[in-house]
C-alpha cells in the first residue's frame, strides 16, 4: 500500500509538472513557422540582417586561404558562351547581374565566396542536359546549387565555375495515395513538399531547419539527415528513383518507383550523397509514410551528459515504435538562443540546466501514445535520469520547443564567428569531445555542443567574436584526429564539400579511397563537375582535358616550360601538401605568388632586417621536375638577381642542397630557408674573384669564381653551376665536376606485371637491397653508395605495395610468389642470370624464398634480422601465433583489411614511422587487450642519434602518399603463403648465405631466437651459414650503417671478381 500510494504521489506530481508550465508558455510570441524558417535560412535576408556588427571574414578560393589552384585545363567563360545559354534559356534564365551573383557566390556560413561570372537557371531535364554537354566540349568546369544551405562551402564555385540552379524546376509530377510514393522535380523546396504532403494526409520523411530554402535535390545530393531519421531512416532507404544528368550530357533514368528491384546495380546509391561530384539529379522518387494523428513532444532537463545516454535507451525501450525524435543540447547551447533569438522563452526557466532533450512521438491513437510517454516520463523522473520537464499541450507549444533546437545554428551565427563541425560518434563518447574541446580551447571561444542523440550526430560548434587562426589551429585537425580516434565520422550529414574534401582519410580506409578515386569515377565525371575531389587532390596531376571548340589556354611562361613533362601523380600530391603547409606556416620573409601552373611557382624573396640584402625583393622562379621530390626542382632567381658570391647573374644559385645534396626529405621551404640563409650570412656583397669553385664546409654551400659568360649564356635550365667547365687557361675542368661514379639514379621498371621504382648507383655485380616493414628504399641509403664505391652496381627497389611501386589491392597479390617473381623481373631486366641479395625484415623473408624457388638466381644471400624457419605441416603460422599471443600481437591485428589502417589514421605519419622504425627491446609488440598495437607503442620523446627529423618525414611522406595497405598486405598473405609453400617443405638453403641481427632486437629476445639463430637447427636447415650479432635494435643498417655495409662488403669479397 504504501509503495502504491508513493507511485500515486509521483503521479499527480508528474502531472502537475506537465501544466504548471502553461502559464508562461502562453505568454510565448506566436509566429508563422513557415515565415519564420524563411528568416532563418534565406541567405539573402540573413546576410542583409547581420548588418555591420558581425564583419564577415570570406574565404575566396584563389587566395593563400585555401590549398587549391585553378586547374588551367579548364577553359573560360566567353561571349559566345553567353550567346548559346541565351539561345538555349532564354535571356531572363541567363544571370549576369553582380548582386544576384554575389549571393550564389556566397556559401551560408559566409566562409566561402567564388567569383562566377554566370548563373544559368534551366527549365528542364533536357535543358540541363544541353548545358552540361555543351560545358563539357568547351571544358568549362561547372557546380550545381540548389538552395545553398550547406554548411561545408560545397554548393558555390571555387573560382569562376558556371553555377546551374534548378530551383527553376519546381513541378510536383505525382503522387500515389495508396503507395505514398511522390515523384517530383529536384526544385521543389522541401518545405512546400511537407505542406503538399501534410494536405494528402502523408508525411515528408526528411526534415531540416533549412527546409525553407534547402531543396529536395541538394537533400538528396548530400544526403541529408536531418530531425527524423530515428523515425524513418537515410534518404539511401527512403529514396525508390531519380533522374540525374551526367556531365558530358547524358540522362540516367532511374526514376524508379518500385520498392524491389533487384536488376544490377542500384546506382541511384552513388548519386545519395555525391555532394554533385557525378552529376546533376533532376528528379527524385521518395517514399513518404501516412500521416500520424498523435504527436507529443517533451521538453526535459538533464544534469548531466550521462542521464542524457540513459534517457535515450529507456525511450527506446519503452517508447519503442513511436519515438520518432530524440535531440539534445547543453547550456551553452540553450543560452546562445536565449540571448540571440528575439521572442524565445525558456520553457524550464525555474533553474539552470546542464542539458535539454526534446523527445517527439508519433502514432496514431492519441490517448495510447501520451500515456505511453507519460509513463516513461514518470518512471524516468523516478529513476533520477529527467530533472524537470514539460509536455506540449497544444501545436504552438510544440513549435516553440522545435523552436529552440531549430533556432541554434541561426544564434551561433548571430554571435559572431562560428567554426562548425557535423561528426558522427559512439553516444557514449559524443559529449566527451565537448568537454575536451573546452579545456584545450579555454578562453579563446565558446563551444556549444547539441545534435541528434538517437542517431549519434554530434554538432559541435566553436563561437568566437570572430575569425581567428590561432582558434583553427587549435580546433584542426585535433577534432579530425579525435574523431577518426574513436572509429567516427567526419562527416555525418553535412557532406563534405571544400572545407573537409581532403580530409576523406581521417574516416575512410585506404581501401575504400582507392575505390572512390577519380579514376573510378571517371565514367560520370569529365572533371568539369568534380571540383569537391578535383581541386583538392589535384586529379590525375591536372591532366589535360582536351576541349572540342577551343584548345586549352597556355600558362607555361617560357618556350621550355611547353616540353616539360607533365608532373607524375606523386608530384601532384606531394605539391599540394606542400601548398597546404606554406599556407598554414610560410617561412619567413617569402610569399608565395599565386598562379595557375602547378608545376612552377614563383615565391617572392624579402631581405632580412639587418643584413646586406635588408628592404631588397627578389623573386624565385621554382620549376618542378615530372618525379619531384625524387629529383630536386630547378631554383634561379628571376633578373634582377642579387649581387651575391654565389648567384650568377642569370640567377643560377650555388647551393649545395639544389644539386648533389638533394634529398626527397627536402621541401619549397626548406629550400627558401637555405637560401635566405646564405643571403642573410653574407659579409660581401658582390663576387668573390677566385678562379676555381671553393667548398664552404662551414655554410654548405659554394662560392663561385667570377661571372662565366659561356656558363651565363648557354647553360640550360636547371643545370649545376659545378658541372661547369672553367674558361681559363687550358680549358681544364672545374674540380668539381662529376666524379667517374654515378650518383643515385631513380627509375621505374615494369617487372611481373607491376612497376617497381627502383634507386640505384655504381656499375659492376649485381647487388640487390630488400627492405622490410615499414620501409623503402631510403632504409638503404647508406650501404647504396658504400657498395656502389666498392664496384657493385646496386639495385634498391621500393617494395610492391610501398613507396613509388604499384600497389594492387588484394592480399593475394603479396604472396611470396609474387614477391620473389617481382625479383627474378628485375634481374631479368638488367641481364643478370645471378645477384647477390640483401634482405631486411620482410625482404629477408623474400631473400630465404628467392634461396628456396631459385637457387640458381642467387650468387650469395645476405639477411638482416629475420631468420630462416622451416615450415610447419602442423598449422598455419597465423593460427599458430594467435593461439601462443592472442589477438594482441601486431602480425594477428594486421590480418583485418582495414583494422590497423583506421588505427594508424588516428596519429600523423611521421608518428607512426617514429613508434615502428623506433622500436627497442623495451618495447612489446603485443598490445593488451582491447587496444591496437599503434595505440600501445610509445613514441619516442628524443630520437637516437642514428636517425633525423627529415629522414624520418621521407618515410612519413611516402606513406601518406601510399597509405599503409600494401605494406599491411605482406601479413595478410602469410596464411596463404603457408600454403603454397607446401612443396617446399623440409628444403635446405644450400646457397652461401651470411646472417646479421641485432643483439637488442626485439625479435632476437622472444621465444627462444636467440637459442635457435645461434643453435644446430638454425644451421642444418642452411649449411652455409655465418652468423653475427651487433650491438643493435631491428633495424640494424640504419642504426649500424658503417658496420652493416662493411659486413656485406666483407661477405662480397669472398666470391671471384668478375
Amino acid at each position: 500500500m504504501e509503495k502504491l500510494r508513493a507511485s500515486s504521489n509521483l503521479r499527480r506530481s508528474l502531472k502537475s509538472l506537465l501544466t504548471r508550465r502553461l502559464s508562461h508558455l502562453s505568454d510565448f510570441t506566436h509566429f508563422n513557422q513557415k515565415r519564420s524558417f524563411q528568416t532563418i535560412f534565406n541567405p539573402i535576408r540573413y546576410y542583409k540582417c547581420l548588418g555591420e556588427a558581425n564583419a564577415i571574414h570570406f574565404r575566396h578560393f584563389s587566395s593563400v586561404s585555401t590549398p587549391v589552384q585553378r586547374n588551367p585545363s579548364f577553359s573560360t567563360l566567353n561571349s559566345d558562351d553567353i550567346s548559346y545559354f541565351k539561345g538555349l534559356l532564354g535571356e531572363k534564365n541567363v544571370i549576369q547581374d553582380e548582386d544576384r551573383l554575389e549571393t550564389v557566390n556566397t556559401d551560408w556560413m559566409h566562409k566561402y565566396k567564388g567569383s562566377s561570372k554566370l548563373l544559368l537557371q534551366p527549365r528542364s531535364t533536357e535543358e540541363v542536359s544541353q548545358i552540361l554537354r555543351y560545358c563539357n566540349s568547351r571544358c568549362l568546369a561547372v557546380v550545381p546549387q540548389g538552395g545553398n544551405t550547406g554548411l561545408v562551402g560545397g554548393s558555390v564555385p571555387v573560382f569562376d565555375e558556371i553555377i546551374v540552379n534548378v530551383g527553376s524546376m519546381n513541378n510536383i509530377i505525382s503522387f500515389d495515395k495508396v503507395s505514398g510514393i511522390l515523384v517530383c522535380e529536384a526544385g521543389c523546396i522541401l518545405e512546400n513538399l511537407i505542406s503538399f504532403l501534410d494536405n494528402q494526409g502523408f508525411v515528408m520523411p526528411l526534415d531540416l531547419g533549412a527546409k525553407g530554402s534547402c531543396q529536395i535535390g541538394g537533400n538528396v545530393s548530400t544526403n541529408a539527415g536531418g530531425l527524423r531519421l530515428v523515425r524513418y531512416g537515410s534518404l539511401h532507404g527512403t529514396v525508390l528513383g531519380l533522374e540525374a544528368v551526367l556531365a558530358n550530357g547524358d540522362v540516367l533514368d532511374m526514376l524508379g518507383t518500385l520498392r524491389k528491384d533487384n536488376t544490377g546495380y542500384d546506382l541511384k546509391h552513388l548519386f545519395i550523397g555525391s555532394e554533385g561530384s557525378l552529376g546533376i539529379v533532376t528528379k527524385v522518387s521518395i517514399l513518404t509514410p501516412p500521416k500520424l494523428s498523435s504527436v507529443n513532444i517533451a521538453f526535459l532537463a538533464c544534469n548531466d551528459y550521462s542521464s542524457c545516454q540513459k534517457l535515450l535507451m529507456e525511450a527506446k525501450r519503452k517508447l519503442g515504435e513511436i519515438l520518432s525524435a530524440f535531440e539534445f543540447l547543453d547550456n551553452e547551447a540553450m543560452d546562445l538562443v536565449l540571448h540571440q533569438l528575439d521572442g524565445v522563452r525558456n520553457p524550464l526557466p525555474a533553474s539552470v540546466h546542464n542539458f535539454y532533450v526534446l523527445i517527439e512521438t508519433t502514432g496514431s491513437t492519441e490517448s495510447y501514445d501520451r500515456e505511453k510517454l507519460e509513463a516513461f516520463l514518470l518512471s524516468s523522473m523516478e529513476g533520477g535520469l529527467i530533472s524537470d520537464g514539460v509536455l506540449a499541450q497544444d501545436i504552438n507549444q510544440a513549435s516553440s520547443f522545435w523552436r529552440i533546437r531549430e533556432g541554434i545554428p541561426e544564434a551561433l551565427m548571430k554571435a559572431g564567428a562560428v567554426y562548425k563541425y557535423d561528426l558522427s560518434l559512439p553516444v557514449e563518447k559524443m559529449y566527451d569531445l565537448v568537454d575536451d574541446m573546452r579545456v584545450r580551447l579555454g578562453n579563446l571561444a565558446k563551444v556549444v555542443g547539441y545534435g541528434h542523440l538517437g542517431d549519434g550526430n554530434l554538432h559541435l560548434n566553436i563561437s568566437a567574436s570572430q575569425y581567428d587562426d590561432k582558434i583553427l589551429e587549435q580546433i584542426e585537425p585535433y577534432v579530425y584526429e579525435w574523431t577518426s580516434k574513436h572509429r567516427g565520422s567526419i562527416s555525418a550529414e553535412h557532406g563534405l564539400g571544400l572545407m573537409k574534401a581532403n580530409k576523406i582519410y581521417y574516416s575512410k580506409s585506404p581501401e575504400t579511397q582507392q575505390v572512390e578515386d577519380p579514376r573510378a569515377k571517371k565514367q560520370f565525371d569529365n572533371c568539369i563537375m568534380d571540383l569537391l575531389y578535383g581541386y583538392e587532390k589535384e586529379r590525375e596531376s591536372q591532366r589535360a582535358l582536351k576541349p572540342i571548340a577551343e584548345a586549352p589556354p597556355q600558362s607555361m611562361t617560357s618556350s621550355s616550360a611547353s616540353s616539360r613533362k607533365t608532373l607524375s601523380k606523386i608530384a601532384c600530391n606531394r605539391l599540394q601538401k606542400e601548398l597546404v603547409e606554406w599556407q598554414v606556416n610560410p617561412p619567413s620573409g617569402f610569399k608565395h605568388k599565386v598562379t595557375d601552373n602547378l608545376q612552377r611557382w614563383v615565391i617572392e624573396v624579402n631581405g632580412a632586417p639587418g643584413t646586406l640584402y635588408a628592404n631588397e625583393t627578389y623573386q624565385l622562379q621554382v620549376d618542378f621536375p615530372e618525379h619531384y621530390p625524387m629529383e630536386a626542382p630547378q631554383v634561379i632567381f628571376l633578373h634582377p638577381a642579387p649581387l651575391h658570391p654565389h648567384i650568377y647573374s642569370n640567377g643560377h644559385i650555388c647551393l649545395d642542397i639544389l644539386y648533389d645534396s638533394w634529398s626527397p626529405a627536402m621541401t619549397v621551404s626548406s629550400i627558401c630557408i637555405s637560401i635566405l640563409s646564405m643571403l642573410s650570412s653574407s659579409t660581401v656583397k658582390g663576387i668573390l674573384p677566385l678562379l676555381f669553385l671553393a667548398r664552404n664546409s662551414k655554410l654548405g654551400i659554394w662560392q663561385r669564381p667570377e661571372d662565366n659568360d659561356r656558363y651565363v649564356k648557354n647553360c640550360r635550365n636547371g643545370r649545376s653551376p659545378k658541372e661547369t667547365r672553367s674558361q681559363k687557361s687550358g680549358g681544364r675542368g672545374s674540380m668539381y665536376q662529376k666524379g667517374t661514379m654515378n650518383e643515385v639514379t631513380h627509375q621505374r621498371i615494369k617487372t611481373n606485371g607491376i612497376w617497381l621504382h627502383i634507386a640505384e648507383q655504381g656499375t659492376g655485380p649485381l647487388v640487390l637491397l630488400l627492405h622490410g616493414f615499414p620501409e623503402l628504399w631510403y632504409s638503404w641509403r647508406h650501404q647504396i653508395t658504400f657498395l656502389a664505391s666498392h664496384g657493385y652496381h646496386v639495385v634498391a627497389p621500393d617494395l610492391r605495395g610501398c613507396g613509388d611501386s604499384d600497389a594492387p589491392l588484394s592480399p593475394t597479390s603479396y604472396s611470396v610468389m609474387h614477391l620473389v617473381g617481382d625479383i627474378i623481373g628485375l634481374l631479368d631486366h638488367f641481364q643478370q642470370q645471378q645477384a647477390f641479395v640483401v634482405g631486411h625484415d620482410w625482404g629477408a623473408v623474400i631473400g630465404w624464398h628467392l634461396c628456396l624457388f631459385r637457387p640458381d638466381r642467387i650468387k650469395g644471400l645476405i639477411n638482416l634480422s629475420v631468420p630462416y624457419f622451416d615450415r610447419n605441416p602442423k598449422a598455419k603460422f597465423v593460427d599458430s601465433v594467435n593461439k601462443m599471443f592472442g589477438d594482441g600481437l601486431y602480425i594477428c591485428q594486421f590480418q583485418e583489411p582495414g583494422r590497423a589502417e583506421r588505427a594508424f589514421a588516428r596519429y600523423d605519419y611521421l608518428t607512426v614511422m617514429k613508434k615502428f622504425l623506433l622500436i627497442t627491446q623495451t618495447d612489446n609488440l603485443i598490445a593488451p587487450p582491447g587496444m591496437e598495437i599503434i595505440d600501445y607503442l610509445e613514441t619516442p620523446s628524443r630520437l637516437p642519434p642514428w636517425i633525423t627529423e627529415e629522414e624520418l618525414q621521407v618515410f612519413a611522406d611516402k606513406f601518406q602518399e601510399s597509405g599503409f595497405t600494401g605494406a599491411l598486405n605482406y601479413y595478410r598473405a602469410m596464411d596463404l603463403n603457408w600454403e603454397l609453400t607446401a612443396p617446399w617443405q623440409g628444403s635446405k638453403i644450400m646457397v652461401p648465405v651470411k646472417f646479421l641481427v641485432g643483439e637488442k632486437d626485439i625479435g632476437f629476445e622472444a621465444n627462444g631466437v636467440r637459442d635457435y639463430v645461434q643453435g644446430d637447427v638454425f644451421r642444418s636447415l642452411v649449411p652455409n651459414l655465418e652468423v653475427v650479432i651487433l650491438d643493435a635494435h631491428h633495424f640494424i643498417q640504419q642504426e649500424k650503417p658503417q658496420q652493416v655495409s662493411e659486413e656485406i662488403l666483407s661477405f662480397l669479397h669472398k666470391f671471384p671478381a668478375e
